[in-house]
Parts: structure tokens; sequence; C-alpha cells
């Protein structure tokens, strides 16, 4: 069975038609009943519409939808930040270890070639030096895991 799609202008006439003989019949129910088939739709679509109109008329009921909405989305930015700062701790307690075992107190340098499209690391290297052959070393091994694609763009922002 399809769903019939009645236009707002129907919707807001009927309900205003329902309100205005509302007070000619014992219940709104009896109301309902006897308005829907005037219109040409069933006795619970012009229920409906009769409740989301009453809900309309409700701004305390309108605030508190609202609330709860910025409620659940507080709710999802605190559990994105408590799952970041957990990724940051696990990153920073690395870093200071790796800090301390560092024997010759030397300066290391790390090329990364990133696929821009996945944003996948797809090459590195690492050298106590910072030179051409550090970042063509990555490069080839970008090109060389990857099963050597042709054209290929290669961009860097440091000129090494």
């Amino acid at each position: 069975m399809t769903k019939l799609k009645y236009p707002p202008e129907i919707r807001e006439r009927a309900v205003q038609l329902l309100i205005e003989s509302e007070k000619d019949y014992p219940s709104t129910w009896a109301a309902i009943t006897a308005i829907a088939p005037k219109i040409g739709c069933t006795p619970e679509t012009l229920r409906v519409w009769y409740l989301k109109h009453l809900d309309q008329l409700n701004p305390a009921k309108v605030q508190q939808i609202s609330d709860q909405e910025k409620m659940k989305q507080m709710e999802r930015e605190i559990k994105e930040l408590k799952r970041a700062n957990e990724i940051l701790r696990k990153a920073a307690a690395f870093f200071i270890q790796a800090e301390l075992d560092r024997p010759h107190k030397c300066w290391v340098y790390t090329a990364f070639i990133i696929d821009v499209f996945s944003r996948a690391i797809v090459g590195w290297k690492v050298s106590t030096r910072m030179n051409t052959d550090m970042v063509l070393d990555a490069l080839e091994q970008a090109l060389h895991d990857r099963g050597m694609p042709k054209n290929v763009i290669h961009h860097s922002d440091r000129g090494v």
C-alpha cells in the first residue's frame, strides 16, 4: 500500500477544521473520525497531524527537544574529545620514552611520503642527515610498494 502525500496547506486546513468543529462533538476522537473522510484521509493520519500541531504550539516542548538535541551533540563531542585526549596521551608517553632512550642525543630526521587521496603514509625514511637522498629513498619506497604507478605527482613542502 502506497502512502499518500498531502500538501502542507491541506494538512493545516484539516487541522483548523478539526479545531473549529471539535466543540460540536463529544470528544476529539469523534471529531477526527467525522472529519477525516471528508478530507480523504484516515482518522489516524488526521490525529497525527493534530498532535504535531499541538506540539508546535507548546514552546516548552520544542525547547525541550532542542535541549535534548544539544545535550546529545555535546555528549558526542565530549566522547570524541576524550578519545582524542587518550590518543594524545599515549603518543606523548611514546615520545617521552623515545627521548629518554636516545643514546647519542643527536638529531633524527624523518621524510614521509603521503598519499593525499587516502591520507596514508606510503613511504618513509629516517636519517641523521636531512638531505636529498633521504627524501628520494622514501619516494622510491612509496613507488615500489605501490607497484610503480604511472602519472604520479610528487610535491615537497621543504624543497629538499
